[in-house]
């Protein structure tokens, strides 16, 4: 029978479990449009359009549907990378992602000769603040068995950041810590699980403001700090103009300083100390590892703000995209300071790492260029051949490797 109704489902798989291929060598995808009976559908086009790693396009073709059966199609690349397949039909697209000897994946750009002296520079003004650290506890947030703590650091230019700390009862210490920062926007809320196990968490957010702690009024602060602060962009490009004003840097450097705020309490175990985060928050695991010694196990999953400059080599900048849209002409001499791959060079702190292979925003290409910078003897990249800018099993894996590493209770 013949098909023409509307696609509903295009499904691509590669028939390589590992979709990682060598340089030069074919790779094959089989591409399924399929009708909501589940039938291929018939007299539509398919549209194939290979690139690196989203970026610039290798090939594109259109392909009559007319078989029962999954249309095949190869291509290839002789430098390492990640080759992108998007395959449309009418309005419905799909995308899938393999490897190019990603292990060869290198950053688009050098990394600055004076980028560790800048950090410890900016590490020596935050150690100079006479403000201290301040916790003040919020009782509404607090239960029998833990304490909630709203955490005040003072950092640069008179500003402030915001955390939450929460702190086992009824127990006695030291305990295994972990520090946390979210992923890009509106900021999070204390963190509990472990807590009443006996573990104390640190919920570190980016902004200079407390974010509530009612979500619906944090997404309302966010917006509005956007909108007056960040002239209506997103804050990832507010003040990149300049490395002394860009927005991450008092932001890293107080987080930097509330580990080291952390790790002083008598209530911690400062051998024991790890970092989880995800997306924004992998890239401050990977600023972390670099500049802090406190940290003994990193999860850093599809670290965004990486490989700024990837386009000079045809793929696509990781995260931000903070070339193509800070607005400013001199970004280019700041990004660096900001990149998750130059963080990656000085991380010597065991570290695991997640990568999606069809991820847009954090493309896989810039996590690989990230990763293949570490140091570290004990480092792995988890890879999520099926996923885009999302976690699931091998986050999962990695926080359960990073429990155990610093004796995190079940």
């Amino acid at each position: 029978m013949s098909h023409s109704k509307i696609p509903k489902q295009i499904r691509i798989e590669v028939p390589r479990t590992s979709r990682i291929f060598q340089c030069g060598e074919p790779a094959e995808f089989r591409v399924s449009v399929l009708d909501d009976d589940g039938n291929f559908i018939q007299k539509k086009t398919l549209e194939i359009l290979f690139q690196n790693d989203f970026h610039s396009t290798i090939s594109q073709k259109t392909v009559v549907l007319s078989k029962q059966e999954p249309v095949r199609v190869t291509e290839y690349f002789e430098k390492p990378t990640f080759l992108t397949l998007k395959a449309s039909c009418d309005t419905y697209f799909e995308t899938a992602g393999v490897g190019i000897e990603p292990e060869k994946i290198i950053p688009g750009e050098e990394m600055p000769e004076d980028f560790l002296a800048f950090w410890k520079n900016g590490i020596n003004k935050q150690n100079s603040v006479k403000l201290p650290v301040r916790l003040e506890e919020i009782p509404s947030q607090s239960t029998n068995s833990m304490t909630i703590f709203r955490v005040t650091v003072p950092t640069l230019d008179n500003e402030f950041r915001y955390g939450w700390l929460a702190v086992p009862k009824k127990m006695k210490g030291p305990f295994p810590a972990l520090i946390m920062v979210p992923g890009a926007g509106a900021g999070s809320g204390p963190v509990r699980s472990k807590v009443s196990r006996g573990t104390v968490v640190l919920m570190m957010n980016v902004f200079p403001y407390p974010v509530d702690l009612n979500p619906n009024i944090r997404h309302e602060q966010f917006d509005a700090f956007e909108r007056e602060k960040c002239g209506g962009r997103r804050y990832v490009w507010k003040n990149a103009e300049n490395r002394e004003t860009y927005f991450h840097r008092n932001s890293i450097l107080a987080v930097n300083h509330a580990v080291n705020f952390l790790a002083s309490l008598p209530e911690i175990d400062s051998d024991r100390i790890g970092f989880i985060g995800v997306s924004q928050g992998g890239f401050y695991g990977l600023a972390l590892g670099a500049l802090n010694s406190h940290l003994s196990g990193i999860v850093a999953s599809i670290p965004g703000y990486c490989d700024h400059g990837a386009a000079i080599l045809g793929r696509s900048p990781g995260g931000s995209k903070l070339y193509e849209n800070a607005g400013t002409p001199n970004v280019r001499n700041v990004g660096p300071y900001f990149d998750g791959v130059n963080f990656a060079r000085f991380v010597k702190t065991p570290i695991r790492m997640t990568v999606g292979f069809r991820d847009p925003i954090s493309n896989p290409s810039t996590v690989f260029a990230a990763f293949n910078q570490i140091p570290a003897f004990d480092k792995k990249i988890l890879c999520e051949t099926l996923l885009g800018h999302e976690t699931r099993e091998k986050h999962i894996e990695a926080q359960a490797w990073l429990r155990e590493k610093i004796g995190i209770p079940d």
